[in-house]
Order: structure tokens, then sequence, then C-alpha cells
């Protein structure tokens, strides 16, 4: 899931929408890139699905994610401290990987995610993300879009 994650989210236009639902909407970016990744392996996850991965890190991204990405936006904001702000940086990517890790463990159905088998079900697993995170489908439109038009090409190359 790691490097699924590190791949799209270097695609253009990937990261500037993931942060402004994170910003504006207060979307969590590693479930929404859990519930994109299921999509391709075939998975459907529900809301219920959601909110229990999310239940697993929750109090890991309250406590220790969310306060060092907010250090590392106030230094950025700073502008000084390029190796401090490349360290913070660095040590909050550790920590996404690691909110991964735990949302992997937390819900991973057996057999069916090594499988990639059966259509995509991208959209249900965007709108099961809406429904969990209280906000509404066609807010996800535009990443749904770009997601549409990248995934294909991405997962050719994986």
């Amino acid at each position: 899931m790691w490097t699924f994650s590190l791949e799209l989210y270097a695609r253009e236009g990937v990261a500037g929408q993931c942060l402004d639902l994170q910003d504006r909407l207060g979307v969590d970016v590693n479930l929404l890139l859990y519930a994109v990744f299921a999509a391709t392996r075939g998975v459907e996850v529900s809301a219920a699905d959601l909110a229990a991965v999310e239940a697993a890190i929750a109090e890991f991204r309250d406590q220790v994610l969310r306060p060092q990405r907010a250090l590392r936006r106030r230094l950025d904001k700073q502008g000084d401290g390029v190796d401090a702000r490349q360290a913070m940086l660095d040590a909050e990517l550790a920590l996404e990987r690691l909110q991964q890790d735990r949302m992997w463990q937390a819900r991973r159905p057996s057999g069916e995610w090594a499988s990639g088998a059966g259509a995509m079900p991208l959209r249900g697993n965007l709108g099961a993300l809406a429904a969990h995170s209280k906000i509404s489908e066609a807010e996800l439109e535009d990443f749904a879009l770009t997601l549409e038009h990248l995934l294909p090409l991405l997962l050719a190359e994986l």
C-alpha cells in the first residue's frame, strides 16, 4: 500500500487534490488512499469498514501525526530552517507510513486483496469515504475523475 500511495501521490494533480480535501474538508488522506488502494485490488469498502480502520489509527493520527504536521507547517510559514524542515518532512512521511501499516493490519480482508480480480469499485469506495467523512460525494468528483484517468496508467507501471 505504501509504494502504491507514493506512486499515486507523485502523479500530477494528485497531491494538490489530496491536500485540498484534507485542509478544506478534514479528509484523512491515508484513509482516502486506503479506499483507492482497495478499489485497485477489486475490494469494496463500506463506510463501516472505513470507520473500523479509522478507529484503529485515530489516536495515533490525532496525538502523533497531526501535531507533527502542524509543527512542520509552522516551520514552513517561517521560511527558514531548510534542513530542519526537511528533517520534519522526513519524520512526517515515516509517521504516514506507520499509520498506513496500522491501517493495513487493522482491516485487511483475507485473500481478496492480493488478486486484484474483478471490476474496480472506485466510485463505490469513494462514496463510502464520503459517507464516513460526512461530506457529499460531489466534493470528491474532481478527484474521482483524476483517478479514473491515472489509475489504469499507474497500475500498468506497477
